[in-house]
């Protein structure tokens, strides 16, 4: 009898586990359309009447695997940007997964890069969305997507 019962609860939890992780899937919030997806090609972002290219390398990084965001003004006069750091804030809408910033540093060829290593998600999302700000003002933000 207490086999019989100890069956059935564990069955009904594998079960309710389940049916939540497919319910929080179809729930979870998604990219915004419009985004570009730096996983599939290069995006710009404007200040001003200045364009800036961003490009993700290399474009599909597993968990853990080190990025790097390389930011260069379109038509590759050195971006203009004054005194104010140049900043990617990184976030998994609809996760807390902590805190992940990079300051974009000058590399000396007239482009700005900067480095970090996204965790995996334990829900299984690869989507992550990349806010670039020149102090506290925005540029724009951008989606990418971490292999699983």
């Amino acid at each position: 009898m207490a086999t019989t019962r100890y069956k059935t609860v564990l069955g009904l939890g594998i079960l309710v586990a389940v049916l939540g992780l497919a319910a929080w899937r179809l729930l979870a919030p998604v990219a915004h359309a419009g985004q570009c997806d730096l996983s599939s090609q290069v995006c710009s972002v404007s200040r001003g009447d200045q364009r800036f290219e961003v490009e993700l390398l290399p474009r599909h990084p597993a968990p853990g695997e080190e990025l790097r965001l390389v930011l260069r003004a379109a038509g590759g006069a050195p971006p203009e940007l004054g005194t104010e750091p140049l900043t990617v804030e990184f976030s998994m809408p609809g996760m807390d997964m902590g805190d992940h910033a990079m300051t974009l540093e000058p590399t000396g060829t007239g482009a700005l890069e900067g480095r970090i290593a996204l965790p995996s998600c334990p829900m299984g999302h690869s989507l992550w969305q990349a806010s670039i700000r020149i102090g506290e003002e925005p540029l724009g933000d951008l989606v990418l997507h971490v292999r699983q």
